[in-house]
């Protein structure tokens, strides 16, 4: 009999089942709620910061690559390369993007390049409530006169703000969700910057060798916006971004999900060098989040680097019941243990 009101004193009683109960079935509810699909019609936003030179961009690239050439130091030739391959590679890959999202047939997409935004355009799909499919007028940054910032207006944070204003305003949160791409280089934190920030007016050859070197650096400079800047651009614009995909260099490096602002669910990105085509965005016509998903399985460079999983959050409150629950079964079970050990030979169990 003793050990059977030991044992007993182990279960919980009816009031702890009834708590351990009715919180499983509300966490479940909260899982469910946040697992499934949103509710609304799924956005692809593609931004694309390319490398697309003015004349003025043009020579200032041509000016430093010619002056790493003529070091004749082969770190030096190698970064000039480097330059050139950019310069044809990266605007043929947004190229063959845009077109692909122009051919397939998404319902909605919305498209901002730095060709398109300089010359005062973004790309609009509604379909098939607006039927509208066409380039839509935006408001051009005034011209600085420096070709590193003119030639780059996505790697300006007012105008990436303007930018997520135009989408919200095109796309309203509570009817649609967000698949976010954005294409560009990136360096240090930052996620949005030019491939070359050296101005050869305000240079030298030297200074350029010694940072192809490692042994100068620039330090933190101001041309682009950093990871947390874009973050917090997001979470001002209100848009529900269910996947972001910084198809950026090292754009995932040390991310960390307390960073993601709560209208952000997942962040895809790569910690080291990212290719210049990663997604099929020809081959995106169901459900577009999964589809997504789906080709990032699948990719060398990107991963989901940071996730909010509904899940993690939706067991925590049973966890916390069920602790509280096996303490105080445990200290009934002691209490138990205590009485039996201090009855008096031959009392009562």
């Amino acid at each position: 009999m003793q050990n059977v009101a030991r044992f007993a004193a182990l279960l919980p009683t009816w009031s702890e089942k009834a708590a351990l109960a009715a919180v499983l079935a509300l966490s479940w509810l909260a899982w469910s709620a946040a697992a499934r699909s949103p509710e609304t019609t799924p956005v692809l936003v593609y931004l694309a910061n390319e490398t697309r030179p003015s004349p003025a961009g043009a020579h200032n690239l041509e000016v430093v690559s010619g002056w790493l050439r003529a070091t004749g130091d082969a770190s030096a030739s190698e970064a000039a390369a480097s330059l050139d391959r950019d310069r044809k590679q990266f605007p043929a890959a947004v190229d063959r993007d845009v077109a692909a999202l122009r051919e397939q047939s998404l319902a909605a997409a919305f498209v901002a390049t730095n060709e398109s935004v300089r010359r005062g355009a973004v790309w609009l799909r509604q379909r098939p409530g607006g039927g509208l499919d066409a380039e839509l007028a935006f408001a051009a940054p005034m011209a600085s006169g420096d070709p590193v910032v003119d030639d780059h207006p996505l790697a300006q944070r007012d105008v990436l703000r303007r930018v997520l204003a135009a989408v919200g305003a095109n796309f309203p949160a509570d009817r649609h969700h967000v698949v976010l791409v954005v294409k560009s280089h990136g360096v240090d934190d930052l996620v949005l910057t030019p491939r070359l920030t050296v101005r050869h007016a305000s240079s030298s050859a030297t200074e350029v060798l010694a940072r192809v070197r490692g042994t100068s650096h620039p330090g933190r400079h101001l041309d682009g916006v950093c990871r947390e800047d874009l973050f917090a651009e997001l979470r001002d614009s209100g848009m529900q971004v269910a996947l972001l995909v910084l198809e950026v260099c090292g754009g995932g490096a040390g991310l960390e999900i307390a960073s993601l602002p709560a209208n952000v669910r997942a962040v895809a990105a790569g910690t080291g060098p990212v290719s210049y085509e990663n997604l099929d965005l020809g081959r995106l016509d169901g459900d577009l989040v999964q589809q997504v998903r789906d080709q990032l399985d699948g990719s060398a460079d990107l991963q989901i680097v940071a996730a909010a999983d509904p899940w993690r959050w939706s067991l925590l409150a049973p966890l916390a019941i069920l602790v509280v629950i096996t303490c105080r079964s445990l200290g009934r079970f002691r209490r138990c243990s205590g009485k039996y050990a201090t009855a008096a030979p031959g009392s009562a169990p």
